[in-house]
């Protein structure tokens, strides 16, 4: 055994098929030490002997998983990226920036390694949630360069238990304060987001070849560029119908999109981009503060439940990939609950 102690910490050095290797053991105790290194040999072993001679970096590792995976499978059937998928990529950029491409992934998934990246991301400000959201994409990225040989062993990354949970709904009152405040081309854009809880990417990428609009019974939209790459059809109310009829044009091209804005002077209306300045202008007007164009999406949800739509139909409606997801909401069932058994307390 070569182990030895660096301040308080036992470190493991030794020299295995030309290559040196040192990692920390992230323990004190030097039998605990004395074991991750024999363990460590053992998987060294077991990777020559499956042909997993291959000494991957980081930077590898992070290139692979962006070819085989977010290149490949997070595309939409037109060749656009799936929503969520540019904020991955900036996830992989800083995980690469903190582990450096040219680190070897025997070294990247050290348990103290990984022990202080996790206490990095949470020194950083970085909420558990959000944490969760980056080490998903780390494990990925290790378990992808697993499958691809350039790992031993399949890592073991632990999320953070999570209760930052943000979800913020809008009051009736708020709903009307918003749409009061916003000009006409971001109301019908928010109307829009607030009658069919539909992601951002979903709302401003649509197009009109995905809008069934009927004079008997109900209208509806189908989203396409989703989050997890399944198409949904979701109902239209009322409001949203009329709105939509308004809006489409004639002979229209079926790819047009639907929500357009015209800059002061300018002469022909363009797809929204990002009213990001809009929706700030509007937001403070109507004395929002914090409030983010997802939380629509929030409301949408919280106005169906509370009208007692069961949690199976809001997943689906909202696109969730389980009803796990929804049960976020599971509150507010269970303030309708307490409001339904409130009769028996009035007088008979």
């Amino acid at each position: 055994m070569s182990v030895f102690k660096r301040g308080d910490i036992y470190w493991t050095e030794f020299v295995y098929k030309g290559q040196r290797i040192r990692e920390s053991t992230g323990t004190d105790k030097k039998k605990l030490a004395e074991e991750f290194e024999d363990k460590l040999r053992r998987e060294l072993h077991e990777q020559v002997m499956l042909g997993r001679t291959k000494a991957m970096t980081f930077g590898e590792a992070t290139d692979h998983y962006t070819t085989t995976n977010i290149n490949i499978r997070r595309r939409n059937p037109d060749g656009t990226m799936r929503s969520g998928t540019k904020d991955d990529l900036g996830r992989i950029k800083r995980m690469e920036e903190y582990f450096g491409t040219d680190a070897l992934l025997s070294q990247v998934i050290a348990p103290a390694k990984i022990a202080e990246y996790r206490k990095h991301l949470l020194a950083t400000g970085i909420k558990p949630n959000s944490a969760n959201r980056i080490l998903n994409i780390f494990r990925a990225v290790l378990n992808a360069a697993f499958k691809a040989g350039g790992l031993a062993r399949e890592p073991i990354i632990e999320n953070f238990t999570a209760n930052d949970a943000r979800e913020r709904f809008l009051s009736e009152d708020e709903e009307k304060r918003l749409l009061k405040a916003c000009p006409a081309y971001l109301r019908n854009l928010v109307q829009f987001y607030l009658d069919t809880g539909a992601r951002h990417d979903e709302g401003v990428k649509l197009t009109w070849d995905r809008v069934s609009l009927v004079k008997d019974g109900r209208s509806s939209v189908t989203f396409t560029n989703t989050k997890n790459g399944k198409a949904r059809t979701v109902p239209l109310p009322s409001r949203t119908a009329a709105m939509l009829t308004r809006l489409r044009p004639k002979g229209l091209k079926k790819q047009s999109r639907v929500f357009l804005w015209k800059a002061p002077g300018a002469k022909k209306a363009v797809p929204f981009a990002d009213p990001k300045k809009a929706w700030e202008t509007a937001r403070t007007a109507a004395k929002l503060d914090g409030l983010r164009i997802h939380d629509l999406r929030h409301t949408y949800a919280s106005k169906l439940i509370k009208k007692r739509v069961p949690l199976y139909d809001v997943s689906k409606l909202m696109g969730h990939g389980s009803v796990r997801m929804t049960e976020r909401y599971a509150h507010l069932v269970q303030e309708q609950l307490e409001s339904a058994v409130a009769v028996l307390d009035q007088a008979a």
